[in-house]
């Protein structure tokens, strides 16, 4: 009698989309590695693309097709809470209330992407915004070039802006290929202006908030 011959069981495929880049991917693969080596049953495919458009035009032609991946990366805010009314999301309230997440995760870094006291994301990442200067520029329009270690205040920020401005120098120049670049600074402004809770309120559409009728920011 010829012994039974059982077929090795299928690893469990999860795909992982993401717009990596090089450093990024490089972390990817590292906690790729870390997962299947404490989950053997499971093997994870990153699927990388090469811009932040790419990403959302494959993704959204995705949930069209009611196909999404299990993991990809999202921005939070309006963007997640749009996943999440559609019901392409899953509530991570549970995962994110383990004793792991509470410590190493803190609360306030949450709100981009809790509604009803449910959480539906996972933060990750870290951005900062940073200004560089030119010297020549700066000398030419009449500005003194703040210390390391004393930043400018909201007043001599301003000041110096109608400084460039008279001299007629152009005194912000961001890259705005892609319309998210340009978002980041007025959505710090309005934060730092108009308060956390005045852009949560706007970003989630409560009566009476909007960035165009109601934050009206006298910045420069």
């Amino acid at each position: 009698m010829l012994p039974s011959l059982e077929r090795p069981a299928e690893k469990i495929k999860i795909e992982w989309w993401d717009e990596c880049g090089e450093a990024r991917l490089r972390w990817a693969e590292e906690m790729k590695a870390a997962f299947e080596k404490q989950h053997p049953e499971v093997e994870i495919v990153i699927v990388e693309f090469s811009s932040d458009e790419e990403f959302k035009t494959k993704f959204e032609a995705s949930i069209a097709a009611g196909q999404p991946p299990a993991v990809f990366r999202t921005l939070g805010g309006g963007v997640l809470k749009s996943y999440v009314d559609g019901g392409h999301v899953e509530d991570l309230t549970d995962l994110l209330n383990e004793d792991w997440a509470v410590k190493q995760i803190p609360r306030a870094m949450l709100r981009q992407s809790t509604w009803g006291g449910r959480h539906y994301a996972v933060p990750f990442d870290l951005w900062v915004g940073h200004f560089y200067i030119n010297r020549e520029l700066f000398q030419e329009a009449g500005v003194e070039i703040p210390p390391i270690t004393k930043a400018w205040t909201w007043d001599e920020f301003k000041e110096a802006i109608k400084k460039f401005k008279a001299a007629g120098i152009i005194p912000i120049a961001v890259g705005g290929k892609d319309n998210w670049e340009l978002s980041f600074y007025y959505m710090y402004l309005v934060d730092r202006l108009a308060g956390s809770e005045a852009f949560r309120k706007t970003i989630n559409r409560a009566p009476g908030y909007s960035f165009t009728d109601v934050l009206r920011l006298e910045v420069f």
